[in-house]
C-alpha cells in the first residue's frame, strides 16, 4: 500500500514506488519518512501494517506510530541516514490491537535524490516470543532453585539438631557420607571423622549380617526397613 506523492526531481513517482516496493520485499515493511519526519509511504507484506495503513499512519509524523520509549531510537535511524548515508539496526515497537506490541528491527537508507529517509523492518515477534519464553523459563528454574535452596537449608536445620541417629550412606561403596552429631555421639567419634568410612565397620560382627540385610531389601523396595 503507497501514498500518492509525487517524488519531485527524483525518480518518476511509479519508479520510486516500485523501488521502494523492491526493497519492502527483501524486508518485512518499508516506511518512507520525508524531511518533516512524515510518512509518506508504506510498502508491507505484513497485515498488521496493510491494517495501519488504512488506519492513517500515511501522512503522521512517524513518532506518533511508534511506542514512546522507541521514539528515540527512530530519531537516532533518521538522523544517522541523512548525515552518514544509513542508519544501524534498532529495535522499536508499533502500537497493535488491544494494548499489544508489534516489535519490528529498523535500519535506515537515505535517497538523497527524493530527499527522503526509508525505514527497513524486519518482523521480531518471533524472535520477540522466544526471549519471553526464554525469560520465562530463567524465572521458573530461579523459583525451583530458591526452592530446593530453602528445602535444604530445612534438611540441614533438622538434620544437625535432630536427637535421632542420621548417617547418610553411598549405595553402591556402603561408605558414609554424613552422619549428624547425634549419630556421632552414639558411635563416639566426631562427625567429620566418620564420613568416608565403611557403615559395616561401625557395628559389632553379630550385627552386620542383619544391617546387610536391611540394605539390600531399603535398595529392592525403595521403603524403609528395620535391622536389629
Amino acid at each position: 500500500m503507497t501514498s500518492s506523492r509525487s517524488t519531485g526531481d527524483g525518480f518518476p513517482a511509479d519508479q520510486a514506488r516500485t523501488a521502494r516496493a523492491l526493497v519492502a520485499s527483501a524486508c518485512d515493511v518499508a516506511l518512507t519518512i520525508d524531511a518533516r519526519d512524515r510518512v509518506v509511504d508504506v510498502e508491507a507484506s505484513l497485515d498488521e501494517f496493510v491494517e495501519a495503513v488504512a488506519e492513517g499512519w500515511l501522512d503522521r509524523p512517524v513518532a506518533e506510530i511508534v511506542t514512546t520509549e522507541s521514539r528515540s531510537k527512530i530519531a537516532a535511524l533518521l538522523a544517522e541516514a541523512r548525515g552518514e548515508g544509513r542508519g544501524r539496526w534498532r529495535e522499536s515497537n508499533h502500537p497493535a490491537r488491544e494494548g499489544e506490541e508489534l516489535p519490528i528491527r529498523y535500519a535506515s537508507a537515505y535517497a538523497a535524490d527524493e530527499d527522503v529517509v526509508i525505514l527497513m523492518g524486519r518482523d521480531m515477534r518471533a524472535i520477540a516470543s522466544l526471549q519471553s519464553r526464554l525469560v520465562s523459563a530463567q524465572q521458573a528454574m530461579e523459583q525451583e532453585y530458591e526452592r530446593l535452596r530453602q528445602m535444604e537449608t530445612r534438611y540441614r536445620i533438622l538434620f544437625q539438631t535432630a536427637s535421632e541417629a542420621f548417617l547418610v550412606v553411598e549405595a553402591g561403596s556402603e561408605q558414609i557420607v554424613e552422619a549428624n552429631p547425634a549419630a556421632a555421639r552414639l558411635l563416639g567419634k566426631a562427625p567429620q571423622g566418620l564420613a568416608g568410612r565403611a557403615l559395616q565397620e561401625q557395628f559389632a560382627p553379630a550385627g552386620r549380617p542383619a544391617l546387610a540385610g536391611a540394605l539390600a531389601a531399603a535398595l529392592a523396595s525403595g521403603r524403609s526397613e528395620t535391622a536389629t
